[in-house]
């Protein structure tokens, strides 16, 4: 269970109603709770704004990403 399914269940919020709250559809929600992707960076900020910063940005880097030197 990732962080934001934890969120949701804690939180009693449908995947439904948060979706639209973030302006991205149900099915993108869904593969996002199940953990088969990840956000773009526009819907990362706005899982973290409209969770009160419990799921940020951070949480979705990969550990192969976190690595990447520039």
């Amino acid at each position: 269970m990732n962080k934001l399914e934890k969120y949701l269940k804690h939180e009693g919020i449908k995947q439904k109603h948060f979706a639209e709250k973030i302006g991205t559809t149900p099915n993108n929600l869904c593969r996002l709770v199940k953990g088969r992707g990840s956000p773009s960076l526009y819907l990362a900020y706005e899982i973290e704004k409209n969770t009160g910063g419990l799921v940020t940005l951070y949480d979705w880097v990969t550990p192969e990403n976190k690595n990447v030197n520039h």
